[in-house]
């Protein structure tokens, strides 16, 4: 298959690999003996659930749709580094994920240092509990912000539309599993978190103590985690990776979708 035909191809066929991948993993989450399928968790679901019809929505507008149309843009008005240079398609693939995955690092750092963009980030890490439905917990407006970024760094490099959507493929798989309660192995926790963020990794970046929750960034990669000094392997003493959400948030109605909406907003 050429570069067209694999391009065509996953515009046609992402959201359904995508989609099938969530069901995979959330089968294989539902068989951890820690999932839990009460009153609570269903109440969550329906929380979370919103919260994927809102992005859903708002994807329409902006994400994987408006990122293609800014590459397909670029493209044509010869904007950006690789439509200046010819390079391979697998090193255009490796720079342009790697790059993304660090766009997505600062970002999601910059979302933790400053207040005025955590009360938005925060909406993330409320909830008390973790599953696979948790990757789909953002604010409507963190969406949007991300968004221009994304577009800024497409731009900037001219990624190939292909880039893009294996970039797409790759993080939405990523999303699923670190917020799953899929438990790796121990020998292979220990060797995959040298490289990829893993399950307990980001897990750990949920609990509640903000010297947890201040590390563990990357997306896919642990790389940059490791090279800037935030990767931490183990909770901070006295925390467990149990220990989910944020402090002021403990009870159901506070987290509901309506009042997490609110939350940039209040005081």
């Amino acid at each position: 298959m050429t570069e067209v035909n694999i391009t065509e191809w996953l515009q046609h066929n992402a959201t359904f690999v995508v989609l099938s991948t969530f069901l995979v993993l959330a089968v294989l989450e539902s068989l951890n003996p820690a999932s839990k399928f009460d009153h609570f968790t269903r109440t969550r679901w329906a929380n979370n659930i919103l919260f994927y019809i809102i992005i859903f929505a708002l994807n329409k507008f902006t994400g994987p749709i408006t990122a293609l149309l800014t590459a397909y843009a670029a493209e044509q008005l010869n904007i950006g580094l690789f439509n200046h240079y010819s390079f391979p398609i697998l090193f255009a693939i490796a720079i342009g994920v790697l790059t993304i995955d660090l766009m997505h690092y600062a970002t999601h750092r910059m979302y933790h240092h400053y207040d005025s963009l955590w009360k938005m980030h925060k909406v993330h890490h409320c909830d008390f509990d973790l599953d696979i439905t948790n990757a789909w917990r953002f604010h409507p407006f963190e969406i949007i912000l991300n968004s221009i970024f994304f577009i800024a760094v497409i731009s900037l490099l001219g990624l190939p539309p292909i880039v893009l959507l294996i970039n797409y493929l790759f993080v939405a798989f990523m999303n699923y599993i670190e917020h799953s309660r899929i438990t790796l192995p121990k020998f292979l926790e220990n060797k995959t978190r040298w490289i990829l963020i893993t399950p307990t990794l980001h897990r750990i970046h949920h609990t509640v103590p903000r010297e947890d929750h201040d590390n563990n960034y990357g997306t896919i990669f642990s790389i940059w985690d490791r090279l800037l000094g935030t990767l931490r392997i183990e909770p901070s003493p006295g925390n467990s990776i149990e220990n989910l959400g944020l402090k002021e948030y403990r009870n159901i109605k506070a987290i509901s979708v309506w009042r997490s909406l609110w939350m940039p907003f209040a005081k």
